[in-house]
C-alpha cells in the first residue's frame, strides 16, 4: 500500500474557459504546430485553410513552389479569403474583391487608382512562420520563434523513421 497521495490538478484547469485562452496564448500560438502535408499542396495555386486555436489561417504553395501560411484576412477589411481546400491562380477577397498574388503580394485592389497616396506594392497577406519537415508543414504564430530544429533537436531524422522509402 502506497503512502504517497495521488496529485492531480484542480477540475478548473480543464473546464475554465479563461485558463483554456491562457494556455492557448502562451503555448499554443507560441509554438511549432502542424497543418497540414505537402500532398495537400501538389501544385501552385493548391491551399487548404486551417483554425489554429482561434486563429484563421491557410496554406498555399506558390508560383516558385514554395510553401506559404498567410493570416485568412484580407488586408483591407480582414474579411477571411478562402475556405476548406482548393486551387486558385490568384487569391480574391469575397467581400471587395481585393486581389492577392500566391505569395501574399496585392495585386489590385477596386478602387485605389482614385485614392490618393495608396501603395500597393506596401500591401501584403500577413506571413506566419512555416516550415516543412518530412513533409510535414507546421506553423508558428510567433514571427520571432527559433526555427523547429531549435524547438524540437533531430526532428527530421525523427520523422523519417516513420516515413516510407522514398
Amino acid at each position: 500500500m502506497s503512502t504517497n497521495p495521488v496529485h492531480a490538478l484542480d477540475a478548473a484547469h480543464y473546464t475554465d474557459p479563461a485558463l483554456f485562452e491562457r494556455e492557448r496564448e502562451r503555448v499554443f500560438r507560441r509554438t511549432w504546430q502542424f497543418a497540414g502535408h505537402v500532398s495537400q499542396l501538389e501544385r501552385p495555386g493548391n491551399y487548404f485553410a486551417l483554425d489554429l486555436h482561434g486563429r484563421g489561417l491557410f496554406c498555399v504553395k506558390d508560383r516558385e513552389g514554395v510553401v506559404r501560411a498567410f493570416y485568412n484576412a484580407c488586408c483591407h477589411r480582414a474579411h477571411q479569403l478562402v475556405e476548406g481546400s482548393g486551387h486558385k491562380r490568384v487569391l480574391v477577397c469575397p467581400y471587395h474583391a481585393w486581389t492577392y498574388e500566391l505569395d501574399g503580394r496585392l495585386r489590385a485592389a477596386p478602387g485605389a487608382d482614385s485614392t490618393p497616396g495608396f501603395d500597393p506594392s506596401a500591401i501584403c497577406l500577413t506571413p506566419v512562420r512555416s516550415e516543412l519537415v518530412g513533409g510535414f508543414v507546421f506553423v508558428n504564430l510567433d514571427p520571432d520563434a527559433e526555427p523547429m530544429e531549435h524547438w524540437y533537436p533531430g526532428i527530421a531524422d525523427a520523422l523519417a523513421e516513420y516515413l516510407p522509402d522514398p
